[in-house]
């Protein structure tokens, strides 16, 4: 309800993604291939990933900077939302799912309007294949909600996270696959970024809505998943022991 207050304002943004879409579709129009037997990167595929990459990173990646987690230690909220009956990660987690809903409604779902009407909605691989991409999307939006945590908790040690916000969206521009695929990435960079967090954002459910990855990729995602289930708790725990003072 909070967001439906700036629901116009979303949709202006929605318009900004979009011009950003048509630049990055035109820049891999120009230098992939129109087909190859060997590349599976053509110009019509690299499309339809652009076109993915900026639907599905409403609902992956673009969450609030730390989750708002930096404001409630500024305020001194954090100190009442921890002492909840309720562990701090999952209440955080169950709020931003609620705005995931938000997000596919007002943001993913008109912005695949206006590529639809443009260059074209690109039509899931198979049956299977959408089937898989549901968990998928909703694998990598769990992902990347607990790296924005990460992110979002060390205000208790820094205060200032704008050096974390923007190191952490550099990354994942580089390293999730939505803009550049990471196994083409140069060198060691293309070996390794596939089995990073950040793949699991948003180059996984691209593959699988396309028909160009399955179940290996979703284990792959599931198994980032705990592991980040596991950190973000242990870094709530060290964050519980913490005591900050601002203001007088």
């Amino acid at each position: 309800m909070r967001n439906v207050a700036y629901k116009w304002s979303h949709m202006v943004n929605c318009v900004a993604s979009a011009i950003f879409g048509f630049v990055y579709i035109a820049l891999w129009q120009a230098v992939a291939p129109a087909t190859s037997s060997t590349d599976p990167y053509t110009a019509p595929t690299m499309t339809s990933m652009m076109v993915l990459a900026q639907v599905f990173a409403w609902v992956t990646t673009f969450f609030p900077a730390g989750l708002g987690i930096q404001a409630g230690i500024r305020t001194g909220s954090i100190a009442l939302e921890m002492a909840r009956p309720v562990p701090y990660f999952p209440l955080l987690v169950a709020r931003e799912g609620g705005s995931l809903l938000y997000q596919l409604l007002y943001r993913a779902f008109p912005l695949a309007l206006i590529f639809a009407a443009t260059v074209g909605f690109p039509r899931p691989a198979s049956a299977a294949s959408l089937a898989l991409a549901v968990p998928s999307l909703l694998l990598g939006a769990y992902v990347g909600m607990t790296l924005t945590y990460t992110v979002g908790i060390l205000a208790l040690w820094t205060t200032e996270i704008r050096w974390a916000h923007w190191t952490y969206h550099s990354a994942v521009a580089l390293l999730s696959g939505g803009w550049v695929p990471s196994d083409i990435l140069p060198g060691w960079l293309g070996l390794v970024a596939p089995y990073l967090p950040f793949s699991a954002q948003m180059f996984y459910p691209i593959r699988v809505y396309l028909g160009m990855g399955g179940w290996r990729e979703v284990l792959i995602q599931a198994a980032w998943a705990a592991i980040m289930t596991a950190w973000c708790y242990w870094l709530t725990g060290r964050a519980l022991r913490r005591v900050v003072v601002q203001g007088g």
